[in-house]
Protein backbone atom coordinates (compact mmCIF):
# COMPACT_ATOMS: atom_id res chain seq x y z
CA UNK A 1 0.00 0.00 0.00
CA UNK A 2 1.46 3.48 -1.40
CA UNK A 3 0.01 6.87 -1.57
CA UNK A 4 0.07 8.95 -4.77
CA UNK A 5 -1.14 12.42 -4.93
CA UNK A 6 -0.74 15.32 -7.36
CA UNK A 7 -2.62 18.32 -9.20
CA UNK A 8 -2.81 20.30 -12.25
CA UNK A 9 -3.86 24.00 -11.20
CA UNK A 10 -5.46 26.55 -13.55
CA UNK A 11 -4.02 29.04 -15.03
CA UNK A 12 -4.84 31.59 -12.68
CA UNK A 13 -4.52 29.53 -9.51
CA UNK A 14 -3.27 31.45 -6.50
CA UNK A 15 -2.63 27.80 -4.83
CA UNK A 16 0.64 27.51 -3.46
CA UNK A 17 1.65 24.71 -5.27
CA UNK A 18 4.87 24.20 -2.46
CA UNK A 19 2.05 23.97 0.40
CA UNK A 20 -0.51 21.63 -1.55
CA UNK A 21 2.05 19.38 -2.42
CA UNK A 22 3.36 19.24 1.94
CA UNK A 23 -0.52 18.86 2.63
CA UNK A 24 -0.54 16.29 0.26
CA UNK A 25 2.21 14.22 1.38
CA UNK A 26 1.52 14.74 5.12
CA UNK A 27 -1.86 13.21 4.65
CA UNK A 28 -0.58 10.53 2.18
CA UNK A 29 1.82 9.15 5.04
CA UNK A 30 -0.63 6.97 6.27
CA UNK A 31 -0.84 4.56 3.22
CA UNK A 32 3.19 3.99 3.47
CA UNK A 33 5.83 6.25 5.18
CA UNK A 34 9.12 4.44 4.19
CA UNK A 35 10.19 7.00 1.49
CA UNK A 36 8.50 9.77 -0.12
CA UNK A 37 8.71 11.61 -3.17
CA UNK A 38 7.66 14.16 -5.87
CA UNK A 39 8.27 15.70 -9.61
CA UNK A 40 7.12 18.84 -10.98
CA UNK A 41 7.73 20.27 -14.74
CA UNK A 42 8.28 23.59 -15.69
CA UNK A 43 8.22 24.98 -19.29
CA UNK A 44 11.88 23.92 -19.55
CA UNK A 45 12.42 20.55 -18.10
CA UNK A 46 11.13 18.10 -15.48
CA UNK A 47 12.50 18.13 -11.75
CA UNK A 48 12.18 14.58 -9.42
CA UNK A 49 13.19 15.05 -5.63
CA UNK A 50 12.82 11.61 -3.79
CA UNK A 51 14.19 10.28 -0.41
CA UNK A 52 13.58 7.38 2.14
CA UNK A 53 11.64 9.90 4.52
CA UNK A 54 8.18 9.77 5.35
CA UNK A 55 6.17 12.29 3.38
CA UNK A 56 5.74 14.80 6.12
CA UNK A 57 9.23 15.16 6.74
CA UNK A 58 9.87 15.57 2.36
CA UNK A 59 11.81 18.49 1.78
CA UNK A 60 10.12 20.51 -0.98
CA UNK A 61 12.04 24.04 -1.63
CA UNK A 62 13.18 22.77 -4.83
CA UNK A 63 9.71 23.10 -5.96
CA UNK A 64 8.95 26.50 -6.73
CA UNK A 65 5.57 27.82 -5.51
CA UNK A 66 4.08 28.96 -8.74
CA UNK A 67 4.48 25.27 -10.09
CA UNK A 68 1.29 24.47 -11.90
CA UNK A 69 1.37 20.86 -12.27
CA UNK A 70 2.77 17.89 -9.84
CA UNK A 71 3.01 14.33 -9.00
CA UNK A 72 3.79 12.87 -5.49
CA UNK A 73 4.61 9.42 -3.58
CA UNK A 74 4.89 7.90 0.28
CA UNK A 75 6.03 4.41 0.06
CA UNK A 76 5.31 1.08 1.72
CA UNK A 77 7.89 -0.81 0.05
CA UNK A 78 7.36 -4.29 -1.37
CA UNK A 79 10.31 -4.70 -3.68
CA UNK A 80 13.62 -2.67 -3.36
CA UNK A 81 15.20 -1.72 -0.88
CA UNK A 82 14.21 2.53 -0.14
CA UNK A 83 18.16 2.74 0.77
CA UNK A 84 18.46 2.61 -3.28
CA UNK A 85 16.75 5.65 -4.17
CA UNK A 86 16.25 4.25 -7.41
CA UNK A 87 13.90 2.01 -6.28
CA UNK A 88 11.68 5.27 -4.60
CA UNK A 89 9.25 7.06 -6.65
CA UNK A 90 8.74 9.09 -8.70
CA UNK A 91 10.31 6.28 -10.88
CA UNK A 92 12.07 7.09 -14.12
CA UNK A 93 11.54 5.61 -17.82
CA UNK A 94 14.87 4.21 -18.83
CA UNK A 95 16.26 7.81 -20.71
CA UNK A 96 14.28 9.52 -18.33
CA UNK A 97 11.83 11.14 -20.26
CA UNK A 98 9.03 9.88 -17.85
CA UNK A 99 8.53 10.23 -14.49
CA UNK A 100 6.09 8.52 -12.64
CA UNK A 101 4.12 7.66 -9.51
CA UNK A 102 2.11 4.17 -8.79
CA UNK A 103 0.04 2.81 -5.69
CA UNK A 104 0.05 -0.69 -6.19
CA UNK A 105 1.67 -3.95 -7.14
CA UNK A 106 2.89 -5.50 -10.55
CA UNK A 107 2.71 -9.07 -10.26
CA UNK A 108 4.82 -10.46 -13.53
CA UNK A 109 6.90 -7.40 -13.08
CA UNK A 110 9.82 -10.04 -14.20
CA UNK A 111 8.02 -11.40 -16.95
CA UNK A 112 7.37 -7.89 -18.20
CA UNK A 113 11.43 -6.92 -17.86
CA UNK A 114 12.11 -9.90 -20.40
CA UNK A 115 10.18 -8.43 -22.84
CA UNK A 116 11.47 -5.15 -22.34
CA UNK A 117 14.98 -6.72 -22.57
CA UNK A 118 16.43 -3.34 -20.69
CA UNK A 119 18.12 -2.92 -16.92
CA UNK A 120 15.67 -1.49 -14.99
CA UNK A 121 15.45 -0.69 -10.68
CA UNK A 122 14.46 -3.59 -8.81
CA UNK A 123 11.03 -1.93 -7.88
CA UNK A 124 7.73 -3.59 -9.72
CA UNK A 125 6.90 0.33 -10.70
CA UNK A 126 9.93 0.50 -12.70
CA UNK A 127 8.44 -1.58 -15.60
CA UNK A 128 5.48 0.70 -16.05
CA UNK A 129 7.29 3.66 -17.51
CA UNK A 130 9.83 1.28 -19.17
CA UNK A 131 6.84 0.11 -21.47
CA UNK A 132 5.68 4.01 -21.78
CA UNK A 133 9.09 4.77 -23.45
CA UNK A 134 9.41 1.62 -25.58
CA UNK A 135 6.13 1.15 -26.96
CA UNK A 136 5.86 5.18 -28.04
CA UNK A 137 3.33 6.34 -25.28
CA UNK A 138 0.74 3.98 -26.16
CA UNK A 139 -1.44 3.02 -23.47
CA UNK A 140 -2.98 -0.17 -24.55
CA UNK A 141 0.57 -1.56 -24.30
CA UNK A 142 -0.86 -1.62 -20.26
CA UNK A 143 -2.30 -4.72 -21.48
CA UNK A 144 1.29 -5.74 -20.28
CA UNK A 145 0.46 -5.14 -16.79
CA UNK A 146 -1.13 -7.92 -14.36
CA UNK A 147 -1.38 -6.40 -10.81
CA UNK A 148 -2.86 -3.51 -8.78
CA UNK A 149 -2.25 0.20 -10.17
CA UNK A 150 -3.26 3.88 -9.98
CA UNK A 151 -0.46 5.30 -11.54
CA UNK A 152 0.12 9.07 -12.41
CA UNK A 153 2.86 10.84 -14.88
CA UNK A 154 4.78 13.81 -16.39
CA UNK A 155 6.22 12.95 -19.84
CA UNK A 156 9.08 15.58 -20.63
CA UNK A 157 7.65 14.81 -24.46
CA UNK A 158 4.32 16.68 -23.02
CA UNK A 159 5.26 19.14 -20.97
CA UNK A 160 2.57 20.45 -19.21
CA UNK A 161 -0.29 17.45 -19.55
CA UNK A 162 -0.88 15.34 -16.17
CA UNK A 163 -1.68 11.57 -17.16
CA UNK A 164 -3.47 10.14 -14.57
CA UNK A 165 -5.19 6.38 -14.24
CA UNK A 166 -6.96 3.84 -12.78
CA UNK A 167 -5.78 0.70 -14.41
CA UNK A 168 -6.79 -1.65 -11.99
CA UNK A 169 -7.69 -2.24 -8.21
CA UNK A 170 -5.86 0.06 -6.26
CA UNK A 171 -8.36 3.45 -5.03
CA UNK A 172 -7.77 6.71 -6.75
CA UNK A 173 -9.63 9.77 -5.88
CA UNK A 174 -10.10 12.95 -8.32
CA UNK A 175 -11.30 16.41 -6.99
CA UNK A 176 -11.66 19.40 -9.20
CA UNK A 177 -11.92 22.88 -7.33
CA UNK A 178 -13.54 25.84 -7.31
CA UNK A 179 -11.05 27.77 -8.77
CA UNK A 180 -10.99 25.47 -11.96
CA UNK A 181 -7.67 23.22 -10.85
CA UNK A 182 -7.56 19.77 -10.63
CA UNK A 183 -6.29 17.66 -7.65
CA UNK A 184 -6.08 13.63 -6.95
CA UNK A 185 -5.11 11.34 -4.36
CA UNK A 186 -5.31 7.45 -3.08
CA UNK A 187 -9.15 8.09 -1.35
CA UNK A 188 -11.10 10.74 -1.06
CA UNK A 189 -10.47 10.71 2.96
CA UNK A 190 -6.85 11.92 2.72
CA UNK A 191 -7.85 14.03 -0.25
CA UNK A 192 -10.07 16.05 1.77
CA UNK A 193 -7.79 16.39 5.01
CA UNK A 194 -5.14 17.93 2.59
CA UNK A 195 -7.44 20.43 0.71
CA UNK A 196 -8.67 20.95 4.60
CA UNK A 197 -5.39 21.61 5.41
CA UNK A 198 -5.31 24.94 3.20
CA UNK A 199 -8.95 25.91 3.30
CA UNK A 200 -9.73 24.76 -0.29
CA UNK A 201 -13.12 23.18 -1.19
CA UNK A 202 -13.89 21.27 -4.27
CA UNK A 203 -16.81 21.41 -6.62
CA UNK A 204 -17.31 17.47 -6.88
CA UNK A 205 -15.12 15.32 -6.02
CA UNK A 206 -14.93 11.52 -7.50
CA UNK A 207 -13.33 8.15 -7.34
CA UNK A 208 -12.21 7.15 -10.95
CA UNK A 209 -13.52 3.42 -11.87
CA UNK A 210 -11.10 0.94 -13.24
CA UNK A 211 -9.84 0.95 -16.81
CA UNK A 212 -9.74 4.72 -17.01
CA UNK A 213 -7.18 7.62 -17.89
CA UNK A 214 -7.69 10.97 -17.72
CA UNK A 215 -5.80 13.41 -19.27
CA UNK A 216 -5.27 17.23 -17.77
CA UNK A 217 -3.92 20.66 -18.69
CA UNK A 218 -4.23 23.77 -16.62
CA UNK A 219 -6.78 21.73 -14.53
CA UNK A 220 -9.06 20.51 -16.87
CA UNK A 221 -9.83 17.80 -18.05
CA UNK A 222 -8.90 16.95 -21.64
CA UNK A 223 -9.33 13.78 -22.61
CA UNK A 224 -11.06 10.16 -20.55
CA UNK A 225 -9.70 7.21 -22.27
CA UNK A 226 -10.46 3.40 -21.91
CA UNK A 227 -7.47 1.20 -21.01
CA UNK A 228 -7.55 -1.91 -22.17
CA UNK A 229 -7.68 -5.37 -19.48
CA UNK A 230 -4.73 -7.68 -19.14
CA UNK A 231 -3.21 -9.65 -21.81
CA UNK A 232 -4.20 -13.37 -20.80
CA UNK A 233 -0.46 -14.29 -22.15
CA UNK A 234 0.86 -11.97 -19.94
CA UNK A 235 -0.95 -13.36 -16.38
CA UNK A 236 1.90 -14.88 -13.92
CA UNK A 237 0.16 -18.11 -13.09
CA UNK A 238 3.06 -17.97 -10.77
CA UNK A 239 1.56 -15.70 -8.31
CA UNK A 240 -1.72 -17.73 -7.35
CA UNK A 241 -0.87 -18.89 -4.22
CA UNK A 242 0.20 -15.19 -2.65
CA UNK A 243 -1.84 -13.09 -5.24
CA UNK A 244 -4.51 -11.64 -2.39
CA UNK A 245 -1.41 -10.99 -0.31
CA UNK A 246 -0.28 -8.29 -1.99
CA UNK A 247 -3.61 -7.18 -3.28
CA UNK A 248 -4.60 -7.08 0.60
CA UNK A 249 -1.22 -5.19 0.91
CA UNK A 250 -2.01 -2.77 -2.02
CA UNK A 251 -5.76 -1.69 -1.34
CA UNK A 252 -5.31 -1.16 2.52
CA UNK A 253 -6.96 -3.80 4.06
CA UNK A 254 -5.44 -6.94 6.14
CA UNK A 255 -5.78 -10.12 6.73
CA UNK A 256 -6.72 -10.75 10.54
CA UNK A 257 -3.46 -11.74 12.40
CA UNK A 258 -0.36 -11.32 10.05
CA UNK A 259 2.33 -9.17 10.52
CA UNK A 260 4.34 -7.74 7.64
CA UNK A 261 8.10 -7.24 8.04
CA UNK A 262 10.16 -6.67 4.47
CA UNK A 263 12.87 -5.33 6.76
CA UNK A 264 12.31 -2.00 7.74
CA UNK A 265 9.18 -0.93 10.34
CA UNK A 266 6.42 -4.06 11.36
CA UNK A 267 3.33 -3.50 10.13
CA UNK A 268 0.49 -4.99 12.46
CA UNK A 269 -3.40 -5.57 12.13
CA UNK A 270 -5.59 -5.97 14.80
CA UNK A 271 -9.28 -7.28 13.68
CA UNK A 272 -12.46 -6.17 15.58
CA UNK A 273 -16.49 -5.43 15.05
CA UNK A 274 -14.87 -2.06 13.67
CA UNK A 275 -13.45 -4.08 10.61
CA UNK A 276 -9.99 -4.95 9.87
CA UNK A 277 -7.85 -2.02 10.84
CA UNK A 278 -4.25 -1.56 9.79
CA UNK A 279 -1.94 0.34 12.24
CA UNK A 280 1.59 0.84 12.67
CA UNK A 281 2.97 0.05 16.06
CA UNK A 282 3.95 3.94 16.91
CA UNK A 283 0.33 5.46 16.24
CA UNK A 284 -1.98 5.79 19.00
CA UNK A 285 -5.32 3.48 18.39
CA UNK A 286 -8.66 4.34 19.68
CA UNK A 287 -11.27 2.03 18.39
CA UNK A 288 -14.35 4.52 19.08
CA UNK A 289 -13.07 6.74 16.07
CA UNK A 290 -14.03 3.89 13.94
CA UNK A 291 -17.62 3.70 15.38
CA UNK A 292 -19.43 5.76 12.35
CA UNK A 293 -18.47 3.24 9.92
CA UNK A 294 -21.14 1.08 8.94
CA UNK A 295 -20.83 -2.27 8.64
CA UNK A 296 -22.01 -3.99 5.77
CA UNK A 297 -22.11 -7.73 6.07
CA UNK A 298 -19.84 -9.58 3.70
CA UNK A 299 -17.13 -6.92 3.20
CA UNK A 300 -14.14 -5.54 4.94
CA UNK A 301 -13.37 -1.78 5.56
CA UNK A 302 -10.37 0.04 6.72
CA UNK A 303 -9.91 3.77 8.68
CA UNK A 304 -9.91 5.50 5.27
CA UNK A 305 -14.03 4.54 4.78
CA UNK A 306 -12.92 2.18 1.29
CA UNK A 307 -15.14 -1.37 1.18
CA UNK A 308 -13.64 -4.76 -0.02
CA UNK A 309 -14.94 -8.08 -0.79
CA UNK A 310 -13.91 -10.80 1.68
CA UNK A 311 -11.45 -11.70 -1.52
CA UNK A 312 -9.88 -8.43 -1.13
CA UNK A 313 -11.06 -6.93 -4.01
CA UNK A 314 -11.65 -3.01 -3.79
CA UNK A 315 -15.24 -2.31 -4.35
CA UNK A 316 -15.66 1.46 -3.02
CA UNK A 317 -16.05 4.25 -0.01
CA UNK A 318 -18.76 5.17 1.79
CA UNK A 319 -19.81 7.50 -0.76
CA UNK A 320 -20.18 4.58 -3.19
CA UNK A 321 -21.98 2.26 -1.21
CA UNK A 322 -24.45 5.24 -0.50
CA UNK A 323 -24.89 6.23 -4.20
CA UNK A 324 -25.47 2.26 -4.75
CA UNK A 325 -28.08 1.94 -2.52
CA UNK A 326 -26.51 -0.69 0.04
CA UNK A 327 -25.97 1.62 3.02
CA UNK A 328 -28.85 4.23 4.09
CA UNK A 329 -27.66 7.60 5.32
CA UNK A 330 -28.77 7.38 8.95
CA UNK A 331 -26.15 4.43 8.73
CA UNK A 332 -28.38 1.27 8.62
CA UNK A 333 -27.27 -1.31 5.72
CA UNK A 334 -29.30 -2.85 3.40
CA UNK A 335 -28.08 -7.16 2.38
CA UNK A 336 -26.82 -7.86 -0.66
CA UNK A 337 -25.38 -10.39 -2.64
CA UNK A 338 -22.02 -11.11 -4.01
CA UNK A 339 -23.77 -11.24 -7.43
CA UNK A 340 -26.11 -7.98 -6.87
CA UNK A 341 -22.91 -6.20 -6.11
CA UNK A 342 -20.77 -7.03 -8.89
CA UNK A 343 -23.74 -6.35 -11.45
CA UNK A 344 -23.08 -2.46 -10.33
CA UNK A 345 -19.71 -2.84 -11.92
Amino acid sequence: MCGIGGFSLATRSRINARSLSNALLAELDVRGGEASGYAFQTNNSTSVFKKDVAGAKLNLRKMPKNTKVAILHTRLATHGSVKNNANNHPVQSPDQSISLVHNGVIYNHSLVRSELKTQLPEVDSSVIPAILEKYGRDITQFSMLDGDASVAWLDDNDRGVLRVARISHSPLTIAQLRDGSFVFASTEAILNRALARLGLTADFIFSAQERQMFEVRNGRIDSQIELPDTDPQFIDRSWTSSYSHYRNLTSGNRNYGYDYDYGYDSQKVISSIWGDIYINSDWDYDPEEFDDLPMVEGLFWNEYGEYFTLEGEYVGTIHDLLEMGFVREDGSTIPYSDSELYRLF
